[in-house]
């Protein structure tokens, strides 16, 4: 009887492939110099992957080619089938070869250029650089060549070729180190690259092929990703191009290899991958300006590892844990209620919550409280403050750039995004495409408060494509996809985009060359459509925003996913690429599936995400997880802002109201002003009188304007009764420095406005002279036409003068518009300069102080208000409303930055460029002195005081719910009270307390 043993077969073990496959599953080799690589894949049960290229043996059938290191080359025309065996399978590939007798020259744009770069050679830091290196330049990467071929064939007095002695060629003889060469070795006899350069200079070194079919794009295999299970680390790549004409060819030996992390995953110069230790990296394949990435995931056993099972609360969890248990690492706890509650009230307000909120929320046994917190959170006036402000910052919204109250306007309008929770697509919609003034279109702040058109092309590509293209703007983008013809495309969108003073215009032409061959290039992603006519920024906003593009959603969820949890997905957040792989790519999909799905809804994804139990987690390690800072395993410690942390110190000293108590303050303000308007309008006659007399005093003056239209067909103004039969708006509220803006619709408007002079002369008005057609009547005359007095146009104005004798008259402005946003500037220069009105008194008020005589009710609330205005008391009232509107008190809620110098000392961004890095969070020697000793902590810690009636247990309590939003412990409460019982001024102690807690770690991080 046979040993069991020999009956038994012998298990398999668990990576065993079940099935191979073979990378490309057919082989056609079409020239002399074509070579293939390839793969061999094995599929394990459990449907892991494992490359067996290493390990596979290769047998042609027949005499047709040649296989070395899995690279198929020809030897003669004919067909056969490639036997590989891997595994102990065996598949068959047929390979076809022709047109061995026919010439094959090397091409200089996708060889010779392409080997230059994989060398090296045309690399920034080599003979890529503006500058060159040694008297020799080419272009980055190869992407000028034109460039490169003169500077090759021509440059060097003729010296780095040699077609009749290649071998002796400088270009050859350098890299190769048989001459000094600061490069260093670059090229060995033995590589792909050699071979194509000594080829390329033996055949005449010909650059004469522009009519060649281009390259339009590379494929990689595998990928995008791959998982590399241990002890089976490696992977070899295969590189495939795409050309112009429809031709496939193999380019893994001329593409390069680079690794973001080489200590997780490195590349050979032959495309194998080599894993190393546990992680995430990505293998960025170039070839000419193509790239693409492979996502490499290596796993390893962890010895001890077991999955913990955690609850899941929703999809963030599931694709949060999903990369945990791939990668072994175990997930810290849930936070304490403490944790949680000071960390969702700073992440949504920016604001500590109230001692009192604290302990309520402490007491409350309810399973769900913690979701209730996030909806209470998110309703509030805080969070679309706090949000708001964290765009603002990378949209250069500040009063310097944006003054006369448009910084304001922007940023409201931001603020008011967040609190209706409008589409983040209408959002950016309403942004990209908005004309008109900045003071009555607040998106278009955005256009005027970028510096330069090529700021506004990098501008709009990081903010809403998460994408630095600025490299693009001298060169294809070394890391990336992006082109130079990419770059001024996306300029092509905007070009026709002008400033005019405070008002964003339209262009009816403009368009944007190539800097370097000078053609004209079309607008981004199709954004010029059929009309030529049209407004670009419409299409491009379309194609921005839909549903399926690569961009726009990832990188908004992206950028909520980093405020929420201290670091993005992809960090940083505006550094999309695919040699910058997302530490989680599901989980980026995932929420920005989510975010589409939802509408576009930010504050469906903030809920989501405070939701689960992936943001709830502990700051605090375990030992499977204390090495990860990328997985979102455990809870990020950050510093606070510099904004949270003065409100914060604010906050616990008692320096700063509570947020809540706002709207019983701003009730009882409003009661006291409207009693002091009241009282203002019992002295109304009086006042009246002596304002009346100023008036009568004036050399000038001009009223209130009003205007109409757009006029239907057929409609007009009778000049000389302008009134009758017109409705007329009233634009009361209208400075004389600022534009009108009538919209982008063509039509015919007028306006109209009394002015006044004391004696005869000359007065003078301006009018904005783009295609705008006017008529101009005073008194019912006819005084200007533009269509007939050309001779008065003066450069972009017309300049009319306008004679007037002593008394009142009545000017009546007709203005024919076409389509297109182009707001009119009007000014009226009085006989001898200008003749301010009284100090206080607006057009209005002046207009109706020269008319004695019944008002109505609305001309009475008129006086009232002009009245209001010039009182000290209402202005004072009207002052602190505006303040306690604005929030003005608190750094993390305030329109507009406040810019001191504690907040400048931790990092406060000054709002000038769109980049999230402009804030910066590093610890520096200022700040610990700031905090120890500095005036602004100092001034808030002094109202600590308050504390001081309470008994030493409440006054503990309360000062450690305001500050952690926790009890104190008992250790904590013994020191407090211990220290309250020493002699002395009580008060005094009690600040000293303040100070201390304020500059524990536990009150200056977020954890």
């Amino acid at each position: 009887m046979l040993p069991l043993v020999l009956l038994l077969a012998p298990a398999q073990p668990a990576d065993a492939p079940v099935r191979v496959e073979v990378h490309p599953p057919a082989v056609a080799l079409a020239s002399r110099r074509a070579t293939v690589q390839l793969v061999v894949t094995g599929f394990t049960a459990d449907g892991r992957t494992r490359d067996l290229t290493a390990e596979a043996e290769f047998a042609p059938a027949a005499d047709v080619v040649e296989v070395r290191d899995a690279v198929v080359r020809p030897k003669r025309n004919g067909a056969a089938d490639l036997v590989v065996t891997a595994a102990g399978r065996t598949i068959r590939v047929p390979v076809t070869v022709t047109n061995q007798d026919a010439p094959d020259p090397v091409r200089f744009r996708t060889e010779v250029l392409a080997a230059l770069t994989r060398q090296g050679c045309s690399s920034g830091s080599c003979h890529g650089s503006p500058q060159g290196k040694g008297g020799f330049a080419l272009s980055l990467f190869g992407y000028d060549p034109a460039i490169d071929a003169e500077s090759l064939v021509r440059g060097g007095l003729g010296r780095r070729l040699d077609p009749f002695r290649p071998g002796d060629s400088l270009l050859l003889k350098k890299p190769l180190m048989r001459l000094p060469h600061v490069g260093g070795k670059r090229l060995t006899p033995a590589d792909a690259a050699y071979a194509v350069l000594r080829t390329w200079i033996a055949e005449g070194a010909k650059t004469d092929d522009e009519a060649a079919p281009a390259c339009t794009g590379i494929a990689v295999f595998p990928g995008p990703a791959r998982v590399l299970t241990a002890p089976h680390l490696t992977q070899q790549l295969s590189v495939r191009a795409t050309f112009a004409d429809g031709a496939v060819r193999d380019v893994t030996a001329l593409a390069t290899y680079d690794a973001s992390h080489p200590d997780v995953a490195a590349a050979d110069a032959r495309g194998r991958v080599t894993g190393g230790k546990r992680g995430q990296g990505a293998v960025s394949v170039r070839y000419l300006n193509h790239m693409e990435s492979v996502h490499v995931t290596v796993v390893e056993a962890v010895p001890g590892f077991r999955w913990p099972d955690p609850p899941v609360a929703n999809l963030v969890d599931e694709l949060v844990y999903g990369k945990l248990r791939q990668l072994q690492v175990s997930p810290s706890d849930v936070c304490d209620d403490a944790t949680f509650l000071r960390r969702v009230h700073l992440d949504l307000s920016g604001l500590l919550p109230t001692a009192a909120a604290a302990r309520v929320f402490l007491a409350d046994p309810a399973p769900d409280k913690r979701a209730k917190v996030i909806d209470a959170l998110l309703a509030s006036e805080e969070f679309p403050r706090y949000w708001a402000q964290r765009s603002a910052d990378l949209m250069r919204v500040t009063a310097k750039g944006l003054p006369d109250g448009r910084a304001e306007r922007f940023a409201a309008f931001l603020a008011d995004g967040y609190r209706k929770n409008t589409p983040f697509n209408e959002v950016a919609t309403a942004i990209l495409t908005a004309t008109g003034s900045g003071a009555d279109v607040p998106a278009a702040n955005y256009f005027l408060a970028v510096p330069t058109p090529e700021d506004l092309t990098e501008t709009t590509a990081q903010l809403f494509m998460g994408s630095r293209i600025n490299c693009a703007k001298c060169h294809n983008h070394p890391f990336e996809n992006w082109t130079q013809d990419d770059y001024y495309r996306i300029s092509a969108v905007f070009s026709r985009v002008k400033k005019d003073g405070d008002a964003v215009v339209l262009a009816g032409a403009g368009e944007v060359s190539h800097p370097t061959s000078g053609k004209v290039l079309a607008p981004f992603a199709g954004a010029a459509g059929d009309d030529p006519a049209a407004d670009r920024r419409a299409a491009f906003a379309r194609w921005l925003t839909a549903p399926g593009n690569p961009f726009f959603a990832r990188v908004e969820v992206n950028r909520i996913w980093a405020a929420l949890l201290g670091r993005g997905i992809v960090h940083p957040v505006d550094d999309f690429r695919s040699s910058n792989p997302p530490a989680n790519p599901e989980l980026l999909d995932g929420l920005a599936a989510a975010f589409v799905k939802s509408g576009f809804d930010r504050k469906h994804v903030i809920r989501l995400v405070c939701n689960s139990h992936t943001y709830q987690r502990a700051a605090a390690t375990v030992p499977l997880n204390a090495a990860d800072d990328v997985l979102f395993s455990h809870a990020r410690v950050r510093r606070l802002t510099a904004e949270q942390l003065q409100d914060a110190v604010g906050q616990v000293t008692g320096a700063l109201r509570p947020a809540g108590d706002i709207p019983a303050e701003l009730a009882k303000r409003e009661g006291e002003l409207a009693a002091a308007i009241d009282r203002l309008k019992a002295d109304l006659p009086k006042w009246e009188a002596g304002a009346r007399t100023k008036v009568a005093a004036l050399p000038w003056w001009a009223g209130v304007w009003h205007s109409a239209g757009p006029l239907a067909a057929g409609a007009a103004v009778d000049p000389a009764d302008p009134f009758a039969g017109t409705r007329w708006t009233k634009r009361a509220d209208h400075a004389d420095a600022r534009a009108f803006d009538f919209g982008k619709g063509a039509g015919t408007f007028y306006l109209t406005r009394t002015v006044f002079t004391r004696a005869a002369g000359t007065a003078e008005v301006v009018l904005d002279r783009r295609r705008f057609e006017f008529t101009l009547w005073a008194d019912g005359t006819l005084a200007f036409d533009s269509t007939r007095d050309k001779a008065l146009a003066a450069g972009p104005t017309w300049k009319v003068p306008l004679a007037l004798d002593a008394g009142e008259h009545r000017l009546v402005l007709k203005v024919a518009k076409p389509a297109g946003a182009m707001p009119l500037k009007l000014t009226i220069t009085p006989p001898g300069g200008k003749a301010p009105p009284p100090a206080g008194l607006s057009a209005e008020a002046v207009e109706l102080l020269a008319r004695p005589g019944p008002r109505t009710p609305e001309q009475t609330a008129a006086l009232v208000a002009a009245r209001a205005d010039g009182d000290g008391a209402v202005r004072g009232l009207r002052d602190q409303l505006r303040r306690l509107v604005d929030r003005t008190e608190y750094a993390t809620q305030r329109a507009l930055p406040e810019q001191s110098e504690f907040l400048r000392a931790f990092g406060q961004p000054k709002r000038e460029s769109p980049c999230a890095c402009e804030r910066a969070d590093e610890p520096t020697v200022d700040q610990a002195l700031q905090m120890l000793n500095g005036g602004a902590v100092a001034q808030r810690v002094a109202a600590a005081a308050r504390y001081a009636p309470l008994s030493d247990d409440r006054l503990a309590d309360e000062l450690y719910l305001a500050a952690f939003a926790r009890f104190p412990t008992a250790a904590e409460k013994a020191k407090v009270v211990g220290y309250l019982a020493r002699p002395g001024d009580r008060a005094e102690a009690v600040r000293d307390l303040a100070w201390a807690v304020v500059n524990t770690r536990e009150f200056l991080l977020q954890h």
